[in-house]
């Protein structure tokens, strides 16, 4: 895992939560 960590981009992180987050706020509605 911290390997796979180095290799992934800020950008793809931020949206990977972002996009996490939405699910979550959906299944809260």
């Amino acid at each position: 895992m911290d390997g796979m960590k180095d290799t992934i981009d800020i950008p793809s992180t931020t949206n990977g939560l972002e996009s996490s987050h939405e699910k979550i706020k959906s299944a809260l509605e």
